[in-house]
């Protein structure tokens, strides 16, 4: 059997990386255009 797999977009989920400090934003080099902050 088939099915059809729908994807909405309020099923995704945006990585959000927090890190103690003011103004601290690292790039993580394993996901583009992601950084901590």
């Amino acid at each position: 059997m088939v099915r059809e797999t729908r994807l909405a977009p309020d099923q995704l989920i945006y990585p959000l990386f927090v890190v103690p400090g003011a103004g601290v934003r690292r790039p993580v080099t394993s996901m583009p255009g992601i950084c901590q902050l």
